[in-house]
C-alpha cells in the first residue's frame, strides 16, 4: 500500500474515506456465550468432553481464518454456504473425538509459517540436525512444520490426559530410529539424510496420520529431549 500510494497522497485519502464509509462496528456483549449458544448443536456439546467441544470451535475459527486469507490473496470475497458449513463441521467432529484430536494439516501449515530469521528457530537443534541432511531450504521448512504440527497435537492429547498415547508414539518413533540407524550402519549407508528417510518409512500404529508420525521424529531431535533424543547426525561426527 505504501509503495502504491507513495506519490499519490490524495489517492490514498480517497480510498481510505471510501472504505471508512462502508465500515461499521458492531459491539456484542458476552461474545463467547453467543458463540457457545450457536455452536452447541452443530458440534454436539451435550455428548462430548468440554475440551473436545471447544477444540472443535477453535478448529472452525482456524478454517474460516484460512479461507479468508486465501480469498484476500485471490482478491475475491469469502462466502460459505450452509451445505459447506455443515460438511466442514461434520469433518471437524470426525477429527476431534474423545479418542483423538488432530487439526487440518494443510490449514495448520498455512497459518504457521516457519520464519528462518527467527533466532529461536535458526539456533534450534531441530534446524541444525535437518541442515546436516543437506536438504533444500523448502524441505527443511516442511520438516520443521511436521515437528510443529506434532507438538500442537501433543498439547491436545495432554488436554485429554492421554499421556500414554504420546509416550507410545514417541517410544515407537525412537525404536524406529534405532532400527533404521543400525541397518544403515550394517549396510554402510549411514548418513544423516538416510537416517531421516528410513525412520520416516517405518510404521507407527499409534500415530493417526503420516504428518504426526514424521513430526514425532523431528520433535525428538530437540535440545531438551532427555530420554529419546534422535540425531540424524551424531554430534561427534558433525562437520566443523
Amino acid at each position: 500500500m505504501k509503495k502504491k500510494y507513495e506519490e499519490d497522497k490524495q489517492g490514498f485519502i480517497d480510498v481510505y474515506n471510501a472504505v471508512k464509509k462502508k465500515y461499521s462496528f458492531v459491539s456484542v456483549d458476552k461474545i463467547d456465550d453467543e458463540i457457545d449458544e450457536k455452536c452447541k448443536i452443530l458440534f454436539k456439546k451435550a455428548g462430548i468432553n468440554a475440551i473436545i467441544y471447544y477444540s472443535r470451535i477453535k478448529e472452525l475459527l482456524k478454517h474460516i481464518t484460512f479461507e479468508i486469507i486465501k480469498k484476500i490473496n485471490e482478491k475475491t470475497p469469502y462466502v460459505i454456504s450452509y451445505e459447506e458449513m455443515m460438511a466442514y463441521s461434520e469433518d471437524i467432529c470426525n477429527r476431534f473425538t474423545n479418542q483423538y484430536m488432530y487439526p487440518s494439516y494443510s490449514e495448520f501449515k498455512k497459518l504457521n509459517r516457519i520464519d528462518f530469521l527467527d533466532l529461536k528457530i535458526a539456533q534450534s537443534r531441530e534446524y541444525k540436525q535437518l541442515l546436516a541432511c543437506k536438504m533444500p531450504q523448502k524441505l527443511i521448512e516442511m520438516h520443521l512444520q511436521y515437528g510443529s504440527y506434532y507438538q500442537n497435537v501433543c498439547y491436545k492429547y495432554l488436554e485429554l490426559n492421554k499421556i500414554n498415547r504420546i509416550r507410545d508414539i514417541e517410544e515407537t518413533t525412537f525404536e524406529n530410529f534405532e532400527n533404521a540407524k543400525y541397518m544403515l550402519q550394517c549396510e554402510g549407508k549411514d548418513t544423516p539424510v538416510q537416517r531421516l528417510n528410513e525412520t520416516k518409512k517405518q510404521s507407527n500404529s499409534y500415530a493417526d496420520s503420516e504428518q504426526i508420525k514424521y513430526g514425532a521424529g523431528i520433535y525428538l531431535t530437540r535440545e531438551d529431549e532427555q530420554e529419546h533424543q534422535i540425531s540424524w547426525e551424531d554430534e561427534d561426527n558433525a562437520e566443523a
